[in-house]
């Protein structure tokens, strides 16, 4: 069994597989989930209502260590 991980913005919705991840970065307000080197969707850090860390933990369990640039350090 495949895992997806489900995005929500107000009406849109898009279901991505991990494999489908390129990396995920953050800079220092949005946490940038890459598809391709130059396609992504941009998150916003408030818009996880205080779970971003525990996001990027998720990510980190099913992601390469090198796909996963974010200093949880400076979610909070």
């Amino acid at each position: 069994m495949m895992e997806i991980l489900p995005f929500w913005k107000a009406h849109i919705t898009e279901t991505l597989l991990w494999d489908k991840i390129y990396k995920i970065k953050f800079d220092g307000r949005n946490i940038d989930v890459y598809m391709t080197t130059v396609n992504a969707n941009i998150i916003p850090v408030r818009d996880f209502n205080g779970k971003a860390a525990d996001f990027i933990a998720l990510a980190k369990k099913h992601l390469k260590p090198f796909q996963v640039k974010v200093n949880t350090d400076r979610l909070s």
